[in-house]
């Protein structure tokens, strides 16, 4: 769910292993953490635009 969140909010500027490296890194932490870590991903690769 959360990388189908990802790819549709960055289209062309999302890459499967850059996604992975971003929920790895953050190693064992709760769902709803994870979530928000994603969403910060993505407002921080909108923002590279």
């Amino acid at each position: 769910m959360l990388r189908v969140r990802a790819q549709e909010a960055l289209g062309d500027r999302s890459h499967l292993a850059e996604f992975h490296d971003v929920v790895l890194r953050e190693g064992v932490i709760p769902l709803s953490t994870l979530g928000r870590v994603v969403e910060e991903y993505i407002e921080r690769k909108l923002a590279e635009t």
